[in-house]
C-alpha cells in the first residue's frame, strides 16, 4: 500500500481487526445463509419487470438515452455492473460519470473473434471509435500478481481528454482468488484516485466477483474514514444490496471478505510508505 496511516487511522484499523478476527467460520456461514434467505424472499415478491440485480433507484441512466445499462452506483463513488453489452454505452457511462479506473474481474478475450467484441482496444497503440468517443490503448503491462494494467486515453467531443486506468484480473466465476496480493494491488491504485471521480468494477453478471471486490473496498474506505460499523459484514452486505441486488454471490466469497479486509488492514497498519494526502482528503466518515 502506498500510504502511511495517521495515528487515528491506525487505531481504527486496530479496533476493526478485533471483531473481524474473532468471527468464526460457522458463524459467518450462518450469517450468509440469512442473506440468501432475505434475497430469495425479496425476489419472491418482486415485480416480474424488475431486473434480478439492477435496482432502478441507483441505476446508471445515460443522459439523453433510453438504453438500459446494467450498472448501479454504490456509495460513495463506485459503480458496479455486469460485462458491458455495448461498448458505446459503456464509454458514454465512463465519460458521464467521470470514471477514471475500471476493474475487470474476468478473463481477457483472446481469440480473434472475441477480441473484436471487447469493449476496449487490446493492442498497444491501437485506437477504437465508439460514437463520439475515441479510446486509445497507450500502454499495457502485467505485474507479478497477474494483474494486467492498461492506460487508455479517452477523447470525447465536448470534454477534456483524460486517462483511464484499466485493470484486469482473472478471477474464476463463483470462486475467490487464491492470493490476496492481486486485490491489494488494485486497491492501491483506486486509493490514488481523486475523490470527485468514480471507478467501475465488473465481472460477468456484476454481483459475485464484482460485489465481493466492492464490499471489501467499501469496508476498508469506511474504516479509514472512522466508520467502524462496517465491521458487521453481514449488515454491510445487506445495505450494499439495497443499491444492487445479490452482491457477494457465495459463502466462500463472503468469507473471503473477512480474510481480505484483515490482510489489508494489517498491511496498512505496518506500511512505511510516505503519506498520500489526496487519499486522506477523501477518507472521510462514510455511511454504508
Amino acid at each position: 500500500m502506498e500510504l502511511r496511516l495517521r495515528p487515528e487511522q491506525r487505531e481504527w484499523c486496530r479496533q476493526a481487526c478485533v471483531p473481524l478476527k474473532n468471527k468464526a467460520y460457522q458463524q459467518a456461514k450462518n450469517e450468509y445463509q440469512e442473506l440468501v434467505t432475505a434475497h430469495a424472499n425479496e425476489m419472491l415478491h418482486a415485480s416480474t419487470s424488475d431486473h434480478p440485480y439492477c435496482r432502478s433507484g441507483t441505476r446508471v441512466v445515460l443522459q439523453g438515452s433510453s438504453e438500459f445499462v446494467n450498472a448501479n452506483f454504490i456509495t460513495p463513488n463506485a459503480i458496479c455492473g455486469g460485462e458491458p453489452d455495448s461498448p458505446l454505452h459503456f464509454w458514454e457511462m465512463v465519460v458521464q460519470c467521470k470514471c477514471r479506473a475500471v476493474v475487470k474481474l474476468t478473463q481477457a478475450r483472446s481469440s480473434f473473434i472475441d477480441m473484436g467484441s471487447e469493449y476496449f482496444p487490446l493492442r498497444t497503440g491501437e485506437s477504437q471509435v465508439y460514437g463520439r468517443i475515441t479510446v486509445t490503448n497507450r500502454s499495457s503491462s502485467r505485474s507479478s500478481n497477474e494483474v494486467t494494467k492498461r492506460i487508455l486515453g479517452v477523447e470525447c467531443q465536448g470534454y477534456q481528454p483524460f486517462t483511464l486506468e484499466h485493470f484486469q484480473y482473472s478471477w474464476s466465476d463463483f470462486g475467490v482468488p487464491k492470493r490476496i496480493e492481486p486485490i491489494q494491488e488494485m486497491f492501491a491504485a483506486l486509493y490514488r484516485l481523486p475523490s470527485d471521480c468514480s471507478y467501475f468494477v465488473h465481472c460477468r453478471a456484476g454481483i459475485g466477483r464484482a460485489g465481493t471486490f466492492i464490499t471489501i473496498d467499501h469496508v476498508l474506505r469506511c474504516i479509514l474514514g472512522g466508520n467502524l460499523s462496517v465491521v458487521n459484514i453481514s449488515e454491510t452486505v445487506a445495505r450494499l444490496r439495497e443499491q444492487r441486488r445479490g452482491l457477494v454471490e457465495t459463502h466462500d466469497q463472503y468469507w473471503f471478505c473477512f480474510k481480505a479486509v484483515i490482510k489489508e488492514l494489517e498491511l496498512l497498519m505496518f506500511s512505511a510508505q510516505p503519506k498520500n494526502q489526496e487519499f486522506h482528503a477523501s477518507a472521510r466518515k462514510l455511511e454504508v
